[in-house]
């Protein structure tokens, strides 16, 4: 049950330096992703200054994500991870600003670690197991999004080229039951 759910944190266990096999975050990093949905064209673009902000004790690493549908600002986000000493890299929050025409019209989906009740999850495992479900964020009613672990074998072809071994997992939120997918 999610009230049971309590993870540890111990800030001495955790570095902004993300170094996961299936996630490596170094300052001046970017990624674009762009895709067609039933909405128009999405552009993602996910940068990494090598900026900091200390969350419950732990000093985390700024994750901005910025997303365009048809060229116009929708969302803006900074996004907060550090990576545990075995490897896994946790989640400690989100601040979130959503746009519509230009102005910030909310900020739905917002939490932080350690506020109101928010507890830390796991971004990305370090060793994943097939099969396995765990949280990758909590605030009882805002942020619930789960992962299942699918395969650790999965072969993605984009535009960029093919890749093998790739971990698959079915992200989803009890919250909403239209937003679930597959994530690679």
């Amino acid at each position: 049950a999610a009230e049971s759910y309590n993870p540890r944190v111990n800030p001495d266990d955790f570095s902004p330096i993300i170094t996961n096999k299936y996630v490596t975050l170094g300052a001046g990093t970017k990624m674009v992703y762009e895709g067609k949905t039933e909405d128009g064209l999405e552009r993602v673009v996910i940068t990494i200054s090598g900026k900091t902000k200390r969350i419950m004790g732990v000093e985390t690493l700024v994750y901005r994500d910025k997303v365009t549908l048809d060229g116009e600002l929708v969302e803006d986000t900074w996004d907060y991870l550090a990576q545990h000493k075995n490897g896994d890299v946790w989640y400690f929050g989100e601040d979130v600003n959503n746009y519509e025409n230009g102005r910030i019209v909310d900020h739905d989906g917002s939490w932080l670690a350690g506020k109101n009740g928010a507890k830390p999850g796991i971004w990305v495992k370090a060793n994943p197991q097939v099969g396995e479900v765990y949280r990758q964020e909590y605030l009882k009613g805002e942020a619930e999004d789960m992962v299942k672990v699918l395969s650790l074998r999965a072969e993605v072809t984009v535009p960029y080229g093919k890749f093998t071994n790739c971990l698959k997992t079915y992200d989803f939120t009890p919250l909403d039951p239209d937003s679930r997918e597959n994530k690679y």
